[in-house]
């Protein structure tokens, strides 16, 4: 695992990148000190009954795997929870700066100390990896009401409406999220008063977003199966990757 964590430290990094960025950025780190490497590695019960992804598990042929979680500031509970299914090293990398111990059941926490303040993050535009997610959000959103939600004004610059979808994106959130929300809410209220609501503005703000995704995931995932499998999905991506499967 030590060698996995001077792999991940010694990545190219650059304040302001993206959470996208900073994925592809440690899994070239570690590529480049000979790991093989599996993103999104679906784990059966993330801690509380339902599926989820680890971010990356790094495996070498002379070692075992090394389940990697990238978050923002601080490592989060359902990140910590994740990593328990993996079979190896436990390592949460930050985006963020960190010194204090990693909490209870992780091994390692890498604080890269890149991330940007909220003044700075707010006013920057999206980079070219984030400008096509924020397009079919604010696309799906259109679908979904049939308003309108442009992405640009007609010079080239973003609308106001793209910074909730960029505050959400850069704290981790993904396309898929953002989608299952919209999705759920457009369900919820179209045809009653609510309707009024359904703008990124509401959505994707910081106040009510967390319940939104939380509801909206309620409502459309399956609970995990339970039984002796839970742990296979990861214990076969690494055989396969070991393998050169994948």
């Amino acid at each position: 695992m030590g060698v996995a964590v001077r792999a991940i430290r010694a990545g190219q990094y650059a304040p302001g990148q993206s959470a996208a960025e900073v994925h592809a950025a440690v899994q070239q780190a570690l590529l480049s000190a000979g790991f093989a490497v599996a993103a999104e590695v679906r784990v059966a019960d993330r801690g509380d009954g339902r599926s989820g992804k680890v971010d990356v598990v790094a495996s070498r042929r002379d070692g075992g795997a090394v389940g990697i979680e990238i978050d923002r500031l601080n490592p989060r509970e359902k990140s910590i929870r994740k990593l328990q299914a993996v079979d190896g090293g436990r390592v949460v990398v930050l985006r963020g700066s960190w010194s204090a111990p990693p909490p209870v059941g992780i091994d390692e926490v890498v604080g890269l100390g890149i991330e940007v303040s909220a003044e700075e993050r707010d006013a920057a535009e999206p980079t070219d990896a984030e400008w096509p997610i924020v397009e079919r959000v604010l696309g799906k959103l259109t679908e979904a009401t049939g308003v309108r939600f442009k992405d640009r004004h007609r010079n080239g610059r973003p609308t106001g409406y793209v910074k909730f979808v960029l505050r959400r994106l850069r704290e981790d959130v993904t396309e898929e999220e953002l989608r299952k929300v919209i999705r759920h809410r457009a369900t919820l209220w179209r045809g009653t008063d609510q309707e009024k609501y359904l703008t990124p503005e509401t959505l994707f703000g910081r106040e009510k977003f967390d319940t939104y995704l939380a509801q909206a995931i309620a409502a459309y995932e399956q609970p995990a199966r339970a039984g002796p499998s839970a742990n296979e999905p990861v214990s076969h991506v690494v055989q396969d990757v070991l393998r050169g499967q994948r």
